[in-house]
């Protein structure tokens, strides 16, 4: 998710987050840890070529945090805020 061309980050974070998707609240362990990365990403990549990255990694951010338990979204919650 960090290095490599716009492509390959873009699909490195799709299949990131169908994987907590898919494992639902056994994600719940590193959600905070993820969440913390997927943002420090998001911020750290302000250019117009990184448009489409910066928007998948919007929906992964949304669907690991719909993927978790509501005790542990909650927790962590305000990382995002």
């Amino acid at each position: 998710m960090q290095g490599g061309i716009s492509i390959q980050k873009e699909n490195s974070v799709t299949a990131f987050a169908s994987s907590a998707v898919a494992i639902k609240e056994k994600f719940d362990a590193f959600f905070g840890e993820t969440l913390a990365l997927l943002l420090e990403c998001l911020n750290s990549n302000p250019e117009p070529a990184y448009k489409q990255y910066r928007a998948q990694l919007i929906e992964a951010i949304t669907l690991i945090s719909s993927a978790v338990s509501v005790p542990i979204f909650e927790e962590k919650a305000d990382l995002i805020i």
